[in-house]
């Protein structure tokens, strides 16, 4: 976005490259024919300014967004090298030209070799560092008045103000960082603030009916409650979501009775646990998740397979 600011257009392509094969990755001779893999297509497009890239892009980015091993890693030193040229199986030499660019958004490099080492330079971003809070900001820019000073305050006494806390009392399902839960809420809120406000299944292709667009007609406390549910329920999912399961203490139990304290703005229901409602624009309540299942229909000509029964648990995902 900062090269596109100051006039020089850029296009970029992710890759997780743990979480495709060694041969989805570069390619691979498939019962004689080669096929080619997602890196491989990325760097020959971007190399000879094909489908999509241009010569007026002068940096194009070539992302590597996954932990080093040295299953992928070692092919990719002769692109690092003074090379700078993609080898593959099948003879293909692919260069790297002047206007690409390549990133490793890596964990740690215990798996990394001296060569790969000495091939790239290393940037080290502690989570404390930059923290969370820019994120927040920028996202923040994009909305109305009383919705940015209202995120603002539940950021800062709802997640900041628990977060070590909920670290400490609860284990989570895998190592988790402050600034991905603060992704997933914030994708959640979106997916929340731009749904129909009536049936919660999207928007039209405009935008409009959108619950954003609902909520500029309420009044100032109004929304403010709206926005606070909702910020309720999206760390319901994102922290109480994630909360690891364990066969003698209810760890789900005990999260739900930390939410009600910490969302004190917010009445949810006492009876039950907190991941049995959702919130409900048009009538401002929590509803329980059973008035959103389906009654049965028995369908005669779907194969047994095919037939989905509506039910609390897949209405909640």
């Amino acid at each position: 976005m900062t090269l596109i600011a100051i006039g020089e257009d850029c296009r970029w392509e992710q890759v997780n490259p743990k979480a495709i094969t060694a041969d989805e990755l570069y390619g691979t001779n498939f019962k004689g024919e080669w096929k080619d893999g997602a890196i491989s297509v990325i760097m020959r497009n971007m190399s000879k300014e094909i489908n999509g890239y241009k010569s007026t892009h002068l940096h194009k980015w070539v992302v590597l967004d996954g932990d080093i091993d040295a299953t992928w890693i070692e092919s990719m030193n002769t692109v690092m090298d003074d090379n700078k040229v993609l080898t593959l199986v099948s003879n293909e030499r692919i260069p790297f030209t002047p206007t690409m660019r390549m990133l490793l958004e890596i964990q740690d490099m215990k798996h990394a070799s001296p060569a790969t080492v000495s091939r790239g330079g290393v940037l080290y971003i502690n989570e404390t560092d930059v923290g969370w809070k820019p994120f927040v900001e920028s996202w923040r820019e994009q909305m109305d008045p009383v919705a940015q000073s209202t995120f603002y305050m539940l950021f800062t006494h709802q997640f900041e103000g628990n977060i070590e806390q909920l670290r400490k009392n609860f284990a989570f399902t895998c190592p988790i960082l402050d600034m991905g839960f603060v992704q997933t809420v914030t994708c959640l809120l979106d997916a929340l603030l731009m749904t129909d406000p009536g049936t919660a299944t999207g928007r039209d292709a405009e935008g409009k009916h959108t619950t954003l667009e609902y909520l500029r007609s309420m009044t100032t406390e109004e929304q403010k409650v709206i926005y606070e549910s909702f910020f309720t329920f999206a760390l319901m999912w994102t922290l109480g979501g994630a909360v690891a399961d364990d066969k003698i203490v209810n760890h789900r139990k005990a999260f739900s009775a930390t939410l009600r304290s910490m969302a004190r703005g917010v009445k949810l229901p006492e009876v039950g646990e907190c991941f049995d409602f959702h919130f409900e624009v048009q009538t401002k309540e929590w509803v329980h998740w059973e008035k959103r299942v389906k009654p049965y229909e028995p369908l005669t000509e779907v194969l047994y397979q095919n037939i989905v029964i509506s039910n609390v648990e897949l209405e909640r995902m």
